[in-house]
């Protein structure tokens, strides 16, 4: 269940809100949605540079033992743990 963003007490404060008080709010509003977008966008933006990393080490990986198999079966884990969490 999510949290409740707007309880009671803070929809009645902003109901008597003047234009300045209201534009004050919604500054702050979009400032802090701004910062999270930012930080969720980074930790994608790391989780999609670790994955490629991964494909290409895999690409160029010559072990004896290794093939396109195993490492198509390695890239599959991957998805399925990364999926999981």
């Amino acid at each position: 269940m999510e949290k409740q963003l707007l309880n009671r007490k803070i929809y009645k404060s902003i109901k008597k809100y003047d234009r300045q008080e209201m534009e004050d709010f919604l500054r702050t509003i979009y400032e802090e949605g701004f910062k999270d977008g930012f930080q969720e966008g980074t930790k994608t933006g790391q989780q999609v540079d670790v994955q490629i990393e991964l494909v290409q080490f895999l690409e160029h990986l010559d072990i004896k033992g290794i093939g396109e198999k195993t490492k198509e079966k390695i890239l599959q884990s991957y998805k399925k743990r990364k999926g999981e969490r």
